[in-house]
């Protein structure tokens, strides 16, 4: 079946059942969501030649040459949110993309573009449907269940000021530990159970439960629990995260080869200081004895400055970020990676923005050119 057949059935299995129970039109019952990014970069100082190497099976890996280019990347999506009762909602999520900007051309243990999803094959780009969930959340959202296909990456983790790829900073580090320290899921989307309870209106706990695909949901399944604590200090938000990360993948011991879980534990906070002005920081680290577990921890804060000359699409973010390597694994070129990124965000109209972005990385894992640029612009259109 073709995917644009897909699509229209999908639609036409959401809209029936609505269509026939509503008392109003069936689309009274359904809110769309749409969103286009794009995103053009160029490296700065990345001329280098990758050394030829032998392979762990003893094959000759010949030289890469490496050089400065502009990289493009876009990400489209479609949200559809068919509103079931006053609680309760199906959301489904269409996702396209192509390309991946500077993030396959500066060897940068961060992601240098979080928003970049590719969906290519061959000459087309292939739509996805990336979430497909139920969610119902009672009494003011004291009460919040979710249940099937999710971006379980994004539920836990989050930022106020940095914490979307799309309209804050670009590179990972900025965004979430996940990607960057804690290792995604084998599809990122996953079959996903998804609980989140405030018992008090400045406390929140939160527990995500994982599979990669659905087909054994107690195999190489991912547990993660968030404690949110959300005070208003002098009338001013924040947000104050600590969470703990169980990860049944494919991890093993460095001493001995034996099967394990991978473990971790992640802070985000942020706190609004004036009607303009907000910071943020994030900490995670993970287990130090698995052979795939390269970064042990990162460190990222910053400052961003919103609501400039009165338009809420006008903001910019500096942030800094440090990526510490596991010593057990990483014993040369270990000093570590700095990334610098600083953007500037203009609001061109009601659901347009366009961002100037630099990212500074320093340290790069190679014995020439270790420190490098990538400057660009976002594009970003929502409605």
């Amino acid at each position: 079946m073709s995917h644009k057949v897909s699509i229209i059935a999908f639609l036409a299995i959401l809209i029936s059942p609505l269509h026939a129970s509503a008392k109003s039109a069936w689309y009274d019952n359904i809110t769309l969501e749409a969103g286009l990014t794009t995103v053009v970069q160029n490296s700065i100082g990345n001329d280098y030649t990758i050394p030829a190497t032998t392979g762990a099976d003893g094959e000759e890996i010949p030289s890469t040459e490496l050089k400065d280019q502009i990289d493009f990347a876009f990400t489209a999506d479609l949200m559809v949110i068919a509103k079931l009762s006053e609680t309760e909602e199906m959301v489904f999520h269409l996702e396209a993309g192509s390309g991946h900007s500077m993030s396959d051309n500066i060897p940068s243990r961060s992601a240098i573009n979080y928003d970049a999803y590719d969906t290519e094959e061959g000459d087309q780009t292939r739509v996805n449907m990336s979430q497909a969930y139920y969610q119902v959340a009672k009494a003011d959202e004291v009460f919040t269940f979710a249940v099937g296909l999710m971006d379980v990456h994004s539920l836990t983790d989050t930022n106020e000021f940095a914490g979307d790829e799309t309209s804050q900073f670009l590179n990972g580090l900025f965004v979430r530990s996940t990607g960057v320290v804690f290792h995604e899921m084998p599809k990122y989307y996953a079959p996903t159970v998804y609980l989140q309870v405030k018992p008090i209106p400045f406390i929140s706990l939160t527990l995500t439960y994982s599979s990669p695909d659905g087909n054994d949901i107690f195999e190489k399944k991912e547990i993660v629990g968030q404690v949110g604590l959300h005070p208003a200090i002098n009338e001013r938000k924040g947000n104050y995260l600590f969470g703990f990360i169980l990860h049944d993948g494919d991890f093993t011991k460095i001493i001995d080869d034996t099967v394990a879980t991978n473990t971790g534990i992640f802070t985000s906070i942020d706190q609004e200081v004036t009607d303009m002005i907000g910071f943020f920081f994030r900490y995670s680290q993970q287990d130090d004895t698995l052979l795939q577990n390269e970064v042990l921890a990162a460190t990222s804060f910053g400052i961003s400055l919103n609501n400039l000359l009165g338009n809420e699409g006008n903001s910019v973010g500096v942030g800094y970020g440090f990526i510490e390597f596991n010593p057990n694994l990483i014993t040369t070129l270990d000093e570590g990676e700095d990334v610098i990124e600083v953007y500037v965000r203009f609001g061109a109209g009601e659901n347009t923005t366009v961002t100037a972005d630099l990212q500074v990385f320093n340290n790069l894992e190679r014995d020439d050119k270790r420190s490098v640029m990538a400057g660009g612009l976002r594009l970003q259109v929502g409605l």
